[in-house]
């Protein structure tokens, strides 16, 4: 059912992809790629605050999950919760292990963190330095997460 739905998604079918998601869930709650899958058509069907409590509910079920917390962050982003985007990826950050950061996935969740550093205002500069010394230790990944 769940790749019946990331078929009709990919199709841009964002109603008839979440049905199915949907159906995928009662199956199995604890699935967060569905649960994901419902937010992503929440989001791109304009409904971010819903998105928000779906994308909050498969990070709960997979907290370590890059592109999870990467969505969150981006809803929290959209509907201008900068303080709660903020908190979820310096956690996120925090928890990464120099492996992690060999991964694309993983790398963007410290480029979205210093986007949304600079944009949340000067308090938050402080949070900058750590960051880019993350970033600037992986050149390579650093590229392919730009490029992508």
């Amino acid at each position: 059912m769940h790749e019946k739905a990331d078929l009709l998604y990919e199709d841009h079918e964002y109603r008839a992809a979440m049905e199915w998601y949907e159906k995928a869930l009662r199956i199995e709650p604890k699935h967060a790629m569905s649960r994901s899958g419902v937010a992503n058509c929440e989001k791109d069907l304009g409904n971010l605050h819903e998105a928000v409590k779906h994308y909050q509910q498969a990070v709960a079920l997979a907290p370590s999950d890059p592109t999870f917390a990467f969505n969150l962050a981006q809803a929290y982003e959209y509907t201008q919760q900068y303080d709660k985007a903020l908190d979820l990826l310096e956690r996120f950050c925090a928890a990464l292990q120099p492996a992690d950061m060999s991964t694309v996935n993983h790398f963007a969740v410290p480029l979205l963190y210093v986007k949304l550093v600079f944009v949340a205002g000067p308090r938050h500069h402080p949070a900058m330095p750590p960051l880019l010394q993350q970033i600037a230790e992986y050149p390579e990944v650093a590229t392919k997460a730009v490029q992508a």
